[in-house]
């Protein structure tokens, strides 16, 4: 495979199948990864777990892992950015595993793929939010109704 990019990818030791989604949910949140790769006993690539499976499910923190393994297709090459966004498109899968000689070396998230390829947003903040000007109390409340309604809102602040 070569190697990764350290912009791509996020290097983790891998879950283990007897491992609990508690300790799924932190490794996601310390590391900030959206999925995170899953090992059986001899240490192979046995699938991954997102944060998806986990809201999905909502099972107790003490579930093991092995119960929301999802089988994700992992990624052995990282060379071509082009093939790599379009294994996410495929699965639909927040974060791809990257694997060497079958054993799982990190992930990678759609976020680092962006930023890895140079893609910047091009709409400006300003452009996606409603500019609104607060209603004080002296205004009618035919405005805030009219307000309301032109952009959607349900209050009006």
């Amino acid at each position: 495979m070569g190697t990764p990019s350290r912009d791509l990818v996020v290097t983790l030791n891998p879950l283990k199948l007897d491992d609990t989604l508690s300790l799924a949910a932190e490794v996601m949140w310390r590391l900030e990864v959206p999925a995170v790769p899953v090992v059986d006993e001899r240490g192979l690539y046995a699938g991954c777990i997102s944060i998806f499976s986990l809201l999905r499910r909502r099972a107790p923190a003490s579930t093991k892992v092995r119960s929301l393994v999802d089988r994700v297709p992992p990624l052995e090459t990282l060379s071509d950015p082009v093939a790599v966004a379009r294994a996410f498109v495929k699965t639909g899968y927040p974060g791809l595993p990257v694997v060497e000689s079958g054993k799982p070396v990190g992930v990678v998230s759609a976020r680092r793929l962006i930023q890895a390829m140079g893609l910047k947003p091009r709409v400006p903040a300003e452009l996606l939010m409603y500019k609104l000007e607060p209603l004080s109390p002296d205004d009618p409340v035919e405005r805030a109704r009219k307000l309301a309604g032109d952009v959607g809102l349900r209050l009006v602040p």
